[in-house]
């Protein structure tokens, strides 16, 4: 079964990826939880694997050309930090620039807001989860949220967007105050509009 669940995890390319990855990923899960004891080290190396193997490693390394099948990835993604929790911030690397470059993507792409969506609703699950790393991740992330605002404004404010815009800025203020503080800080001496419109997303 499990050999079964890797190669669903493994198709990358077709109109039924988005859907085979999001019912394999259910299913390895509730097979790691039905074979496994919680806190045992088989537990997280199967876990591990599913988030380093089958998600960085496997969708978002040769599936980036699928956007629903990289929207199913992050949607999937919580039910897989739910049970590392804090042992996911080895993976902080991995997640942390894919999910930020959702929201401002290259020069030339369309930016989606039903993407960008879920990459913020994932992204606020990655820093309550490895909250204790945040204060390195800090700034890259309230530059990320600083950029996709200002292509949220060029092209007209999206409200679902901006209160999710808002909900990760909380969510860093919360996680590491100081610092969240001196980046915003240093947004206010470059730029001060940018710096009131920030500030109204999470006041």
């Amino acid at each position: 079964m499990r050999s079964s669940l890797d190669t669903s995890l493994q198709r990358y390319s077709d109109s039924l990826s988005p859907a085979l990855f999001k019912n394999a990923t259910m299913a390895m899960l509730d097979l790691i939880f039905k074979t496994t004891q919680p806190g045992s080290s088989e537990r997280f190396d199967r876990l591990f694997a599913l988030l380093g193997d089958n998600v960085i490693g496997g969708a978002w390394s040769f599936g980036y050309r699928m956007p629903l099948l990289i929207q199913t990835t992050y949607e999937v993604l919580p039910l897989i930090l739910e049970p590392l929790g804090l042992a996911s911030v080895r993976f902080l690397k991995g997640m942390i620039p894919q999910l930020l470059h959702t929201l401002v993507p290259g020069e030339g792409m369309k930016p989606s807001v039903t993407m960008q969506t879920a990459s913020l609703r994932a992204l606020q699950h990655v820093i309550n989860y490895g909250a204790p790393r945040m204060a390195y991740w800090s700034g890259e992330i309230v530059s990320g949220i600083a950029k996709c605002w200002v292509l949220l404004e060029d092209k007209g404010p999206d409200s679902t967007l901006s209160k999710l815009l808002g909900a990760v800025l909380k969510d860093i203020e919360k996680a590491c105050p100081e610092i969240f503080l001196e980046h915003m800080r240093v947004i206010q001496e470059h730029d001060q509009e940018l710096f009131a419109q920030l500030k109204s997303l999470f006041s």
